[in-house]
């Protein structure tokens, strides 16, 4: 009982110090708000031929309504299926973790981050707290992803995190697919073709 008592009353604390930023800087909503994506600066010929990119890193500027809803699907259903149920943490993907993980010590429990919380950790990189950096890490990124949840729409944080270079199967996809659509509807309106169908 005391044991489990202390490893609370650890958590609250440590809970606090992040919340109210004495661990670092926590976003508010209204700077949430303000978040911009850096995208690659394009150099087209006079033709309008593509003939390179300048890039810190390689974004592509991804729209909801231009990924096809099974893209979409696939995402959620891979990386965080109750995505439309909760409000940035999935408490029973937390619990499942906590138990499986760390008391019954299986490796293939799977992740309990929820696409928010990926979203939350790519925009606001981890830092190093020593031996609290995982634990730190995690808080922090729960608590800007409920921020995140007030401050926009599902599909805005769908469009947001597709946009974020996120190494997952499910968004590489994404990104593949929106770059080889743009490409072929640019090469379809040159020849003469209706583009348009490639949007159904």
């Amino acid at each position: 009982f005391y044991g489990i008592l202390g490893l609370a009353t650890f958590v609250f604390i440590l809970f606090s110090c992040v919340y109210v930023g004495v661990l670092g800087h926590i976003p508010s909503r209204s700077e949430l708000k303000d978040v911009q994506n850096y995208l690659a600066s394009e150099v087209y010929s006079s033709d309008y031929i593509l003939l390179g990119k300048y890039y810190i890193q390689n974004r592509t500027n991804v729209i909801y309504h231009d990924v096809p809803q099974y893209i979409i699907n696939t995402l959620i259903a891979t990386e965080d299926v109750r995505f439309y149920q909760h409000n940035g943490i999935d408490k029973k993907s937390i619990l499942r973790v906590f138990i499986k993980t760390l008391l019954l010590q299986k490796k293939s429990s799977g992740g309990g981050s929820t696409i928010t919380q990926q979203l939350a950790k790519n925009l606001y990189p981890r830092k190093n707290y020593s031996i609290l950096t995982m634990p730190v890490n995690k808080l922090r990124e729960m608590i800007i992803a409920v921020r995140l949840e007030k401050v926009y729409s599902k599909k805005d944080i769908i469009e947001r995190v597709t946009d974020e270079p996120i190494k997952t199967p499910a968004l590489i996809v994404i990104g593949d697919v929106v770059n080889y659509r743009d490409k072929l509807t640019k090469y379809l309106s040159q020849e003469g073709f209706d583009s348009d169908s490639l949007k159904e």
